[in-house]
Order: structure tokens, then C-alpha cells, then sequence
């Protein structure tokens, strides 16, 4: 701790840091003339004199957004690069229609010892495995046999039954052995094989102890892994290692910022994010418009959403360029609300448990961006993000409200609690005065879309009728559900408002049904209707825990739409899947 702006924070506060039962370790200390409770007068000339400031008191971690972006690629620790495989364990692969016929070819002792262990006959319908040991070398394992499950825990897609041997296989080097013919039939790969494993290696560690966290503050990516203490898998050599480094290190982005706590990841967590990841591409840059100058540039419903929250979660529009402008131009949106109190319309507390994943359609543009990016995609990108935290202070804007979007049209304030949609009409007005051949948005928008579909689908909503076709054809061949819902023009009437142009939520008979529908359809009163648009109400979250899909942040349509923009956008679409 710096000891100057300890005695200061120590003047300040008094006595009062020792009666305290919480220690002061958050990396800044804030005062504002608004909030003041001290009684010396001395003190408080004090206090507005540095309004607005920041003290450092004590750093107890890296930053996460800098862990975020530095350490996505973690998993490589996971795999090797070696070609001398001869010591490296087999994984053979297989479902359990084969399990008989396989045996038939395996000597007597393995036949036995699966057996002996009630594998045979297989039992269940989750992928299973067992270590088969050596005959010559006593305490060492010749094999590993794996089959896979029927797959429904990931929606039909058997071979993510792979990413359940990272957490749970013993430590060594690990290789690619037998495969059968069926496993290959249900889609099971070495490119997937390979991914299936880096999301198995997934964990976020930098809440987990000061030690941890701190071991981790360089690229763990460059630290080469030694197999006494970890499972490592040999890349495959028929494996598209950079489709795999591409998909699993952006869907470790997303899950770590969604996971993140809103006090950490708010509106400048997002920008942060979104700068350091543009410094890994040349030509990538980022500008934000912060706070009052959202009403200077025209942002005025970004502003008036986010006008309730601190100066230290200021609202702002984030935007990252990349690519020759001589490309198609395709925009990725963002709806980044860092915590969702509801506003004055505020959530129970059941309803906000969850709600530092509001940010997960953020967390989707900046995760596409970056595959959109390392798989050089002849695209002219623009990634708009609007982040803002809803926050419940004098300031906060309140229900009957009328704001007015960028493009004219005014909307009569319903409820507070539907904010996402509002800050999502700036941005998507913004987005087509580019003229973009496609703009795609992500939002966790309604909680109706989760009561249609569940957790695990993702919503989506197309004014398009090609690019919804070519949408869920993508998404079946790379196995990332999602499911078009109608923009089903008859439940417009509940967004007229007697007083604006619309209003944020239905009204009348049928208000409280269609939520998704109704607010995809709000959204749409801001779109070119020249201009092709997706537009996805997601999850963003695991409620539990999957092999390779632990409970937290998850990324949902994602790969979807990159395999959509690959086959729109490329010349040479890539033939390996994932």
C-alpha cells in the first residue's frame, strides 16, 4: 500500500477504518461533493477540493479486464506441440454402439479389466471413460477409452463429450488413438476433438486468492506445460489448430467478462477490453464517447439509460474499426448494461443475482470481433457497443419519461427495467448510416426469450429471409443451437404510446406475452429496413455445470455467425468445422 494515500485515507476517515469489520482493499477510494459525511468542516473543504479524484489505496489483483485479454489463450498450456508422440497415451473413441465390436478386437486382459470394472455392458447415457493399465509397465496406463454419450446434454452434439477428460483425466501426454466409424458419423473430428478439449480446460481463476491471481498476471499461454502435473493433449495432425485458437480463445473472452463482477467490469471494464484487444491487430482502433458528450454526438437514450450511475461507471458508446474500408462492411453490436438494477423499477433481489451478465452481448461483439479478426476475414468491421450500468439514483431517468432515440423517434419510459432495448436503438441507428451489408446485435434483452427456449438456444429475430436461412444452416453445421422466432408484425400495436412514438414495453390486452417479439420488434423501428439485420436475445450464462460448459459466463450464436460471415463474405470458406 502506498503509504502517503494511506495517512491521507486514514485522516479522512478517522477512527471509523478501525471500527470497520471490512478491510479497505479495493484498488480506488472515491469521494464526491454529493455524498459527504464527515462532520469537521476542515475535512470536507477538503474533500470538495479533490471531488471527483481518485486515491489509490491498495492494487490486491491485475486488473481483470488486462488478465482477460492477455490470458484467453490459456488453454494452450493444455496442449503440445511435440512430434515424438511414442510415449504419449492413446485416447480411443468411440459410442457405445461400438463398445462390443471394439472389445472384439483388444486383447484378453482389456476385455477383462473393462469387465471387471461394470463398463461392460456401458450403462447410461453420459460419455464415460476408463483407464486401461499396462500388462509390462505395472502402475502405468496403456489407454484411455472413451464413449461418448447420446449427446442431449449439448443438444445432440456427441462429440463435446470429449471436453469431460481435461477436468477429470489423469496427468500426462495424451494422443489421439482409435476413432470409429461411427463417432466420425455423429460429427466427431480432430478439429473438434481439439476444441472439445481447450473448452474442458476452462476456468476462471483470478478471484481465487491473491497467489493465484497473481501467478497468473503473465501470458500463461507461453508456459510450457509439464505433463507430471497436467493432462496434455498432442495437437492432431489433420487438426485446423487455428480454427481451434480462434473459437476457444474468443469464447474464453466472452465467458470471462461475463463472469467478472459489474465492479470490475463496467462500462470503462468494457472499454478497456475492448483497446487492449484492438492492440493485437494492426489497423484496429477504438474511440469512446463518454458521458455528456453522448448528447454532443447524438447518443441521447445511451445517455439518459446510463445517467443514474457513478463517474466511475460513466455510460459511453465504445467503437473498434477495423479492416480495409474497401470491404464489405458488416456491424457487430453490443448491448453492454454492466449491472441491471431494473432502475427505478427496481428488480428483486432474485432478479439482480445474476445481472452482471447483462453485459453479455458486449462480451459476443468483442468475442466475434476477435475471430472475425484472426481469421482475416475480408471484412470492413465496426463493433458498437453501449454500455451503460442501471443504476437507481436521483439522477436515473423514471418511468413516463419520453426520450428521444438518434433518429427522431421519442419513446414513453414503460418501465426502467427494459433499458437494453433503449440503448440498443442509438447504436443501431448508428450502425446503418454506414450502410453495412449486415448488422448482427447481441443482447441478454428478455427473459421471455429464456421462458420460449430455455437457457441453452439462442434466440434470434432477422428482417432477412437469406441470411436467416444461411444463419441456422451455419449453426447446424458447427453444432451452436439457435432458433429463429417470428418479428410478427401483429403485436406491433403494443408499443403505440398516447403521449411518443412508441413505448419501451407492451400495452394492452396481449402486454405481458411476446416479450421477445415485442421487444425485437421495438428495436426494429430503428433499423433500415434496406439493411439486412440479426438480431440475438441470448442467455449469456451456464446456471450449471456441463463438461466443457461450467457454470458462469458462456458464449451462445457465436460461432453461428462466424461461420455465416465466413461463408458470405470468403473466397475460401474453411472446410473443417468446429
Amino acid at each position: 500500500m502506498n503509504r502517503a494515500a494511506f495517512l491521507v485515507g486514514r485522516w479522512l476517515l478517522g477512527d471509523s477504518y478501525r471500527k470497520s469489520a471490512l478491510p479497505i482493499h479495493t484498488n480506488s477510494f472515491y469521494t464526491t461533493s454529493k455524498k459527504c459525511f464527515w462532520n469537521s468542516n476542515k475535512k470536507l473543504t477538503f474533500i470538495r477540493a479533490i471531488s471527483r479524484s481518485t486515491l489509490t489505496m491498495a492494487a490486491y489483483r491485475e486488473e481483470p479486464p488486462c488478465f482477460i485479454v492477455k490470458n484467453r489463450t490459456r488453454f494452450l498450456r493444455y496442449f503440445s506441440e511435440t512430434k515424438d508422440a511414442n510415449l504419449a497415451t492413446s485416447i480411443d473413441v468411440l459410442l457405445k454402439e461400438d463398445l462390443e465390436k471394439y472389445l472384439e478386437t483388444q486383447p484378453s486382459s482389456v476385455r477383462a479389466w473393462l469387465h471387471s470394472n461394470s463398463f461392460v455392458p456401458f450403462k447410461g447415457k453420459e460419455t464415460k471413460w476408463i483407464a486401461v493399465p499396462s500388462q509390462n509397465f505395472p502402475g502405468k496406463i496403456e489407454k484411455l477409452v472413451l464413449v461418448l454419450g447420446d449427446g442431449m446434454s449439448f443438444g445432440g452434439a456427441r462429440w463435446m463429450g470429449f471436453a469431460v477428460l481435461p477436468s477429470s483425466a489423469p496427468a500426462g501426454l495424451y494422443k489421439l488413438g482409435f476413432v470409429s466409424e461411427r463417432a466420425h458419423e455423429h460429427g466427431f473430428t480432430s478439429t473438434r476433438a481439439a476444441f472439445a478439449w481447450a473448452l474442458g480446460c476452462y476456468s476462471f481463476p483470478v478471484y481465487k486468492g491473491a497467489n493465484e491471481a497473481k501467478n497468473n498476471t503473465s501470458s500463461v499461454a507461453d508456459i510450457s506445460p509439464d505433463p507430471a502435473f497436467l493432462p496434455v493433449f498432442i495437437w492432431p495432425m489433420d487438426c485446423d489448430k487455428s480454427l481451434v485458437e480462434s473459437c476457444a480463445s474468443a469464447t474464453f473472452l466472452v465467458r470471462d467478462m461475463i463472469s467478472t463482477p459489474a465492479e470490475d467490469m463496467g462500462p470503462a471494464g468494457i472499454e478497456n477490453t475492448a483497446r487492449l484487444l484492438a492492440e493485437e491487430y494492426s489497423g484496429a482502433s477504438v474511440r469512446s464517447i463518454v458521458d455528456e458528450d453522448l448528447i454532443k454526438e447524438n447518443f441521447p437514450q445511451v445517455y439518459m439509460v446510463g445517467r443514474g450511475a457513478s463517474q466511475k461507471h460513466r455510460a459511453r458508446v465504445i467503437e473498434l474499426v477495423a479492416g480495409d474500408p474497401n470491404h464489405p462492411t458488416v456491424c457487430l453490436l453490443g448491448k453492454g448494461v454492466s449491472f441491471d438494477s431494473g432502475g427505478l423499477d427496481i428488480k428483486p433481489a432474485s432478479g439482480m443475482r445474476l445481472m452482471k451478465k447483462d453485459m453479455g452481448g458486449a462480451a459476443h461483439a468483442l468475442g466475434l470481433a476477435s475471430m472475425v479478426l484472426s481469421s482475416k476475414l475480408p471484412i470492413h468491421l465496426r463493433v458498437i457497443i453501449s454500455a451503460v450500468e442501471n443504476a437507481v439514483d436521483g439522477e436515473s431517468y423514471r418511468p413516463g419519461d419520453i426520450l428521444k432515440a438518434r433518429n427522431g423517434l421519442t419513446t414513453e419510459v414503460g418501465n426502467t427495467d427494459a433499458e437494453g432495448r433503449l440503448i440498443l436503438a442509438d447504436a443501431l441507428v448508428y450502425a446503418c448510416e454506414f450502410s453495412p451489408q449486415l448488422v448482427v446485435d447481441f443482447a441478454t434483452l428478455t427473459g421471455a426469450a429464456r421462458v420460449a427456449l430455455g437457457t441453452d438456444v439462442a434466440v434470434f429475430f432477422s428482417n432477412d429471409e437469406q441470411f436467416a436461412e444461411k444463419l441456422e444452416q451455419a449453426a447446424r453445421q458447427v453444432d451452436d443451437p439457435v432458433w429463429r422466432l417470428p418479428l410478427y408484425c401483429g403485436y406491433r400495436p403494443q408499443l403505440d404510446s398516447k403521449f411518443a412514438d412508441l413505448r419501451n414495453i407492451g400495452e394492452g390486452g396481449a402486454a405481458g406475452y411476446g416479450g421477445s417479439i415485442v421487444a425485437a420488434l421495438y428495436l426494429q423501428e430503428f433499423v433500415n429496413r434496406s439493411i439486412p439485420w440479426i438480431h440475438f436475445d441470448i442467455m449469456a450464462y451456464n446456471i450449471a455445470s456441463k463438461p466443457g460448459k461450467p457454470e458462469g459466463g458462456e458464449a451462445m450464436g457465436m460461432r453461428a455467425v462466424h461461420r455465416l460471415l465466413e461463408d458470405k463474405f470468403s473466397s475460401s470458406s474453411r472446410s473443417e468445422m468446429i
